[in-house]
């Protein structure tokens, strides 16, 4: 049972970085990039990365670990999906986690360099290493949910940047006026 969680877990991972096989427009990079689209694939990539990590603390040891360390780090990149779709391949979330990252790293460092076994009892570095861990754990958190809130809005930017535009408008008809969508470009 426990191991098809984590079977279910790679596989969701590694089909969602998989794209649907379609013929590309003569100018790739102009092509339309859809908001929604953006969305769904950080949100999915922030999904996977987390259920990873679910699944390795229910399989509680064994390969549990390392489905554990491999969920927090991809939660480095999934986040990002939508934006590197949309063309943003250095965004604020991305750099907002780098800098998560290397704030629980020096603040693990510092909790860990404080467990020295002399006699002095100097409790600071593991005071300041604790505060720099759970700092950076919020910053990365925030960077991931920057990532995701911003995706959409990260396509539309790229749409708007190569002058691809879809509107709502009204046509007229024989039979009256109906809603549709217009697409509209710099050619």
């Amino acid at each position: 049972m426990n191991m098809s969680v984590a079977g279910l877990s790679a596989a969701a991972i590694l089909l969602g970085s998989l794209a649907v096989a379609h013929a590309e427009p003569a100018d790739a990079d102009a092509a339309y990039r859809s908001p929604a689209t953006a969305s769904l694939l950080s949100i999915g990539g922030f999904a996977a990365s987390g259920l990873t990590m679910m699944a390795g603390l229910a399989l509680d040891g064994g390969p549990g670990g390392g489905l554990i360390v491999i969920g927090a780090a991809s939660l480095l990149i999934t986040p990002s999906i939508g934006q590197f779709y949309s063309g943003n391949y250095l965004s604020a979330g991305l750099l907002t986690r780098l800098a998560g990252t290397a704030a629980m790293a020096l603040g693990g460092y510092l909790v860990i360099r404080s467990f020295d076994f002399d006699v002095h009892d100097d409790d600071s570095g593991e005071a300041a290493g604790s505060l720099l861990f759970a700092g950076g754990g919020i910053a990365f958190l925030t960077g991931a949910i920057i990532d995701v809130t911003f995706a959409g809005t990260a396509a539309e930017r790229w749409n708007a940047k190569h002058g691809i535009t879809v509107a709502p408008t009204a046509i007229a008809t024989p039979s009256g006026t109906t809603a549709a969508l217009g697409l509209s470009g710099r050619f």
